[in-house]
């Protein structure tokens, strides 16, 4: 014991003459050359929950570590979410329940009023036909009384006939003419009948159905906007690092209450390209804007130059870690930032000798940091019609501006409802601001659309569909799974003028080309990515990942080659690998292509979720990829943009101007959301 005390003093001893060692050397440099004490500028953040407090759940971060930006650091419980989230899921599921129950309840009214409205007009048409008959005779009749009424007149005149015989005939035939003259009228009467039976059948669809519907589809909206509320909620109890730094506290433990004045941990974080110089008094006219600083770290002895970007503007006490040792008054002084021309590593707040010389000029080639990326606006909800939910499901899994239509085209996972229009050949349609058109697109000459993973839009305005190709849960791969679909537009309408199943066409390759283009077996392929570029088509595979996990893509140079089953003259080749990676079930696992589209020749945005995995949670990414040359292929280098906590973003699509990209996540059954991020802000990040 007696000797661990001692070894103890020791140690503090030697501590503190380190310490005294390093001041007096800072002391004698600063003497001799003139320099300043400065260190890494930090900046501290609290790491809580924002909104409500929580048990923390689990801690993945220990006191000291260094964590990278979107780095977890704490999860907390969601228990009580959960429960919200399910209730409030629940409402909705009979929220459209009540509105597919009004619209069934509005056709079968409407069928009702239509059969009797067609009675109606039937009854009208038929009088009408009898009116019209019944003139005809009459006015038959009366031609052949004034035919025989003449003869008689001729017969009276040569006293060949009894002229009582006229009064008749006379008396007959202004009857007919009466009958001939109303029946005109009557049958103006009867067809204005028929036209408005026929006014009211075309008018019939209506019903009055939008304003019984308008209060069910606010009250849908206003569910799906407690159900995106919480959603945020439980999203912020994943606590992750806003920034690159080192976790300075962990006040709190596992089971402990977190909440917004409760943190988790404390992160410090260095500005790794400024330096807080500690200017004396004496000194304090000498050091302006633009005026050129030397750097030494301390710790290691490495150098770096920069140039000041501000002075505080008053003599005060400078900070504790710059003043004298043993000084009984506090030494005064000013703040210089200095801006460094280069990042410099070591650790938050580390001690920097600076010297400064003249002013740089000239002033407007000194370098600028960076402006930190704006914040990323969170996924917003895409505002569906509960008369479209009543009626289809609506899972978005790729998207695409289509000028012509002057909207977006969506497809979906499944469409239509098992029970009654199950995989229906529908796409959709939403405004530039997020609003889903109330009618689907139907696209006619295809049976089904499966399981539709992607859209591409051509350069001659025609649209390329691709289903998964993989097995349903069932383990079948129908045909319809399989296709690859061109639609082409007449006006507004959709038709397919071509058509192939992919996976069985790519099963009558030899095993040697298949296993080139990274895929021995089809039943292990799925593509969720698609983009159109020069004529060709670019194929992202989700999955399989090559060897070194690794995603894949193809080129099919020729794709309307394929239409014709005609694989080699489509020349469907490798083109390009990238490494992807997202965290799924809170580990990194390698990313597969939901998504691609080209932002240049060499520039391609890339949205990533799990690959070859079914994770019960999982952190999807949008990366942006860059080739080495302009159209080529090979490794691509990638770069992370974004992590999206809890979300699998699954299309991609630039904006109507082409100054933002637009992001499609797929959330199954829960409400459908998207996201538009600056273009400027994805490029900025282009390795």
């Amino acid at each position: 014991m007696r000797f661990m005390d001692g070894y103890r003093t020791l140690a503090r001893l030697g501590l503190v003459a380190g310490l005294v060692a390093v001041e007096l050397y800072l002391a004698r440099d600063l003497a001799m050359n003139g320099g300043v004490v400065g260190y890494t500028q930090t900046r501290s953040y609290a790491i809580a929950p924002a909104q409500r407090r929580a048990v923390v759940r689990s801690l993945a971060v220990r006191l000291g570590a260094p964590v990278s930006a979107g780095q977890l650091i704490a999860e907390l419980d969601t228990t009580e979410l959960d429960r919200e989230l399910e209730a409030a899921t629940a409402e909705r599921t009979r929220a459209i329940a009540a509105i597919a129950a009004e619209v069934a309840n509005a056709r079968r009214t409407s069928a009702v009023a239509a059969t009797q409205i067609a009675s109606t007009s039937e009854r009208a048409n038929a009088e009408v036909a009898t009116a019209i008959a019944h003139a005809r005779t009459a006015a038959a009749e009366l031609a052949a009384v004034e035919t025989e009424l003449a003869e008689q007149k001729e017969l009276v005149r040569k006293r060949l006939a009894d002229a009582g015989v006229l009064n008749a005939l006379e008396l007959r035939r202004a009857a007919l003419a009466k009958q001939v003259d109303t029946a005109e009228h009557v049958i103006a009467v009867l067809r204005g009948n028929a036209t408005s039976a026929a006014r009211r059948t075309a008018d019939l669809p209506d019903g009055g159905i939008a304003a019984t519907l308008a209060p069910l589809e606010a009250a849908l909206r206003a569910v799906e906007l407690r159900i995106d509320q919480l959603t945020r909620e439980r999203a912020a109890l994943r606590l992750v690092a806003p920034t690159d730094g080192v976790i300075d506290a962990l006040p709190l433990r596992v089971g402990d209450l977190a909440g917004p004045d409760l943190p988790v941990a404390t992160l410090v974080a260095s500005d790794a390209l400024r330096v807080v110089a500690c200017v004396p008094e004496l000194r304090a006219n000498a050091v302006a804007v633009d005026v050129e600083a030397e750097l030494t770290a301390v710790a290691d002895r490495t150098h770096a130059t920069g140039r000041v970007e501000s002075v505080t503007s008053e003599i005060a006490p400078l900070p504790a870690r710059c003043q004298p040792p043993g000084a009984r008054t506090p030494a005064l002084g000013r703040l210089a930032v200095v801006v460094l021309d280069a990042p410099l590593g070591g650790l938050p707040g580390q001690t920097q000798l600076v010297r400064f010389r003249a002013r740089r000029a000239p002033v407007a080639s000194a370098p600028r940091s960076p402006a930190p990326a704006a914040p990323s606006t969170s996924p917003a909800r895409m505002r569906v019609p509960g008369a479209l939910l009543a009626r289809t499901r609506f899972e978005p899994s790729g998207l695409v501006w289509v000028p012509q239509l002057a909207r977006y085209v969506i497809v979906s996972d499944d469409t239509g409802l098992p029970d009654r229009d199950d995989h229906a050949p529908w796409l959709f349609t939403m405004t530039a601001d997020g609003t889903v058109d109330p009618e689907p697109l139907v696209v006619a000459g295809v049976a089904q659309l499966n399981d539709v993973e992607s859209i591409a839009l051509a350069a001659d305005g025609a649209l390329w569909l691709l289903s998964s190709q993989t097995p349903s849960r069932k383990g079948k791969r129908p045909a319809s799974r399989q296709q690859l679909v061109r639609v082409v537009f007449d006006g507004k309408l959709a038709r397919a003028d071509g058509v192939v199943e992919l996976a069985d066409l790519l099963d009558t390759l030899p095993l040697a080309e298949r296993r080139a283009l990274g895929v021995e077996d089809t039943r292990a392929l799925d593509l969720e990515g698609m983009a159109a570029r020069g004529g060709a088509l670019y194929f992202g595979l989700k999955a399989p990942v090559d060897g070194g996990g690794r995603a894949q893509i193809w080129k099919v140079a020729e794709p309307h080659r394929l239409l014709a089953r005609d694989l080699a003259g489509a020349r469907v080749t490798p083109w390009a690998k990238v490494a992807l990676s997202v965290d799924a079930d809170g580990r990194a696992v390698p990313g597969g292509i939901a998504d691609l589209l080209f932002l240049d020749d060499r520039t391609l945005a890339i949205a990533a979720t799990a690959s070859g995995l079914d994770p019960r949670a999982q952190d999807g990414a949008l990366y942006v990829a860059r080739a080495a040359r302009a159209g080529g292929g090979g490794d691509l280098a990638a770069a992370r943009v974004q992590t999206f906590a809890g979300l699998k973003p699954e299309g991609l699509a630039l904006a109507p101007d082409h100054d933002g990209l637009a992001i499609a996540f797929d959330r199954g059954a829960e409400p459908a959301m998207w996201l538009e991020l600056p273009l400027a802000q994805v490029l900025a990040h282009a390795p």
